[in-house]
């Protein structure tokens, strides 16, 4: 049997995860410590408790909390009942301020200002273009290496003399880009909306994207689909 972790808050408010899925347990602030888990519902979110501790304890409550964890058997291990106050610790465990469950997680940002082969491991991060003499060349990952949901994010943060240009790996695939582009300095009849069904580059373009600028890219399994916004007509070309 897996070892399963107990939190008890109250009355009808209590919460169990299973060690396998404990992501870790941090303090950050005064008289709280922090127990992340994968969520129960899946989907990358997370089940997130929050524990009351002695103010000075922090760091000594994260040390026992991980020990026990780490070093009990396999069935039901009490980290903290404030109900009974009983757990590891409830001398300096006060109580369970809350139990949060499904929380999104933040996005890992990177900055690009030079060229970079995507691959599964960056999916979900957002990346900031500024190499604004030089521009970028970003490969998205071959469709082959990856699964459906892979998803970045472009964003320009400094205009370039030379394009930011986002290309499928030619190696492996040809034309599975999908984008549509809103450029949105042109309105009513005059708005131009680019669209390619099948595609290889994204072009940022030099001296006319700008700051702002951006593409989101998700991939079903087959091809990519990309959501562009340039603030310039003609600032992102489809090729």
């Amino acid at each position: 049997m897996e070892k399963l972790l107990v939190f008890i808050k109250g009355a009808n408010n209590s919460y169990s995860n299973t060690a396998s899925n404990l992501l870790g347990v941090h303090s950050v602030a005064s008289a709280k410590v922090v127990v992340k888990f994968k969520s129960q519902d899946g989907n990358g979110l997370l089940d997130v408790i929050t524990l009351a501790v002695t103010a000075g304890k922090e760091n000594q409550m994260v040390e026992k909390i991980s020990t026990n964890i780490a070093g009990s058997r396999s069935g039901k291990l009490v980290v903290a009942d404030a109900l009974n106050q009983t757990g590891l610790e409830p001398a300096f465990i006060t109580g369970i301020t809350s139990i949060s469950l499904g929380e999104g997680t933040n996005k890992i940002v990177e900055e690009l200002t030079g060229a970079k082969s995507l691959t599964a491991a960056d999916s979900g991060k957002v990346f900031m273009l500024n190499a604004p003499s030089s521009g970028v060349a970003a490969t998205l990952p071959a469709s082959t290496a990856i699964s459906a949901g892979w998803n970045c994010r472009f964003i320009v943060k400094a205009a370039s003399a030379a394009p930011y240009r986002i290309s499928e790996d030619a190696t492996v695939d040809t034309d599975v880009l999908v984008t549509s582009v809103v450029e949105r300095t042109l309105s009513g009849n005059a708005q131009v909306m680019p669209y390619s069904a099948g595609h290889t580059n994204i072009d940022l373009r030099a001296g006319t994207s700008v700051k702002g600028d951006s593409v989101t890219i998700v991939f079903d399994g087959v091809n990519f689909y990309a959501d562009a916004i340039s603030a310039n007509g003609g600032g992102i070309v489809l090729q």
